[in-house]
């Protein structure tokens, strides 16, 4: 009796631990100062974006991710060794009138399934993946 005892009592302690661990690698960029800050593209690739309407970011509590570049997306992501990975991003699917937003759209949503490096200085945002570098600076 003593031992079912005993482990109904730590079962509580093993869950906690458990979820304390899901929670610390979606909270990992609150300590950075991520969370609840809604960026602006400045840059892909190294080159100024000149669109009437700047693509935006934005990260909420539980590591969601919102935003838009012509369509909008939200996902739940995960932020693990520097790396966001958002594996299930819904998003509108509206044709952009550029062509180049319709194909940095493409690319971005590939870059976050996949994962992209996070480098976040000061008010400045980077997402890079494997052939796409985002710079983004806070708004708000």
């Amino acid at each position: 009796m003593k031992k079912l005892l005993i482990l109904l009592l730590a079962l509580p302690l093993l869950a906690a631990c458990g979820a304390s661990k899901n929670t610390a690698n979606r909270a990992a960029p609150a300590e950075s100062g991520l969370l609840d800050g809604l960026y602006l593209l400045q840059s892909v690739n190294g080159g100024a974006v000149d669109w009437e309407s700047l693509p935006e970011i934005k990260f909420s509590e539980g590591m969601q991710v919102s935003g838009q570049v012509c369509n909008r997306f939200i996902g739940l992501g995960t932020y693990e060794n520097g790396v966001l990975t958002v594996p299930n991003m819904a998003m509108t699917m509206m044709l952009c009138v550029d062509d180049k937003l319709n194909q940095l759209e493409r690319d971005f949503a590939v870059m976050m399934r996949d994962g992209a490096r996070v480098g976040l200085e000061k008010d400045t945002l980077t997402l890079s993946g494997e052939t796409l570098t985002l710079v983004y600076i806070r708004a708000v």
